[in-house]
């Protein structure tokens, strides 16, 4: 989503055609966030974490870039990213055709496609219980390959246009794990599968970024790893406990 904010800034799509306005990145930026924050408000939609758009926020570097950009945000957040993106692709689509080049209808189309896809399989695998039926297997399958054509498409575009965005991370990777899980899946008889939200973490996210954590610092042994893991985030549990009572009656004045 990073990658497509500012690729929308390096064309000038936040700029209101004033010539007095700055059409430096720090300033476009600046104009998509008032517009995002614009429509959130317009949808009685509020972001749990996101205050801004910048270099910084959207970890674009200043002069050179070492590495991709990317949004650091919640899954709630995530979602409003791609409906507003998608409102804002629709948006310039459907004004006059002349006022942009090929190129560009082209390139407001692949985001429409990303957003719109990103959406079907997100809002696709929590609106569904624990087994899918083939209905719905095929659905999220279709969503998967047409966010994987725009997102590679839209790279492909960005790397013969000198922009360095659209990084294939690891998360992509995972994804295209669960188009095969379902390719694998329609080739058989079965009637269900499993829903690849089965491996989401949202809901819980900072306890399981505690428990990867812990884990890094424990030696592994077969048969015992989980336990050791397990068994020293709850004697840490404890003495943060302890710490926290011990702090709390003292402020009380306790004996």
């Amino acid at each position: 989503m990073a990658s497509v904010i500012l690729l929308l800034a390096a064309y000038g799509f936040w700029d209101l055609g004033d010539r007095r306005e700055s059409r430096s990145l720090d300033n476009r930026l600046n104009r998509a966030w008032r517009h995002f924050d614009l429509y959130c408000l317009a949808e009685s939609f509020k972001p749990s974490a996101l205050r801004g758009f910048s270099r910084d926020k959207l970890h674009c570097g200043r002069t050179t870039a070492a590495t991709f950009p990317f949004v650091s945000c919640k899954g709630s957040d995530t979602v409003l990213l791609l409906k507003w993106l998608y409102f804002v692709a629709t948006l310039h689509l459907g004004s006059e055709p002349g006022s942009r080049s090929a190129q560009l209808t082209q390139l407001l189309q692949l985001i429409q496609l990303g957003a719109n896809s990103g959406l079907a399989f997100s809002q696709g695998i929590y609106g569904h219980g624990l087994w899918l039926e083939r209905s719905c297997a095929l659905h999220l399958r279709k969503a998967l390959r047409e966010f994987f054509t725009a997102y590679s498409q839209l790279a492909h575009f960005s790397m013969h246009n000198g922009h360095v965005l659209f990084g294939f991370v690891p998360k992509l990777h995972a994804l295209a794990h669960f188009k095969q899980d379902f390719d694998s899946f329609l080739r058989t008889s079965r009637s269900k599968c499993l829903n690849p939200g089965i491996y989401d973490c949202s809901m819980n996210e900072d306890f399981i970024g505690a428990i990867s954590k812990q884990s890094r610092r424990v030696a592994f042994k077969r048969y015992q790893f989980e336990r050791t893991v397990l068994t020293s985030y709850l004697v840490k549990t404890k003495m943060v406990l302890n710490k926290f009572m011990k702090e709390r009656l003292a402020s009380r004045g306790a004996p």
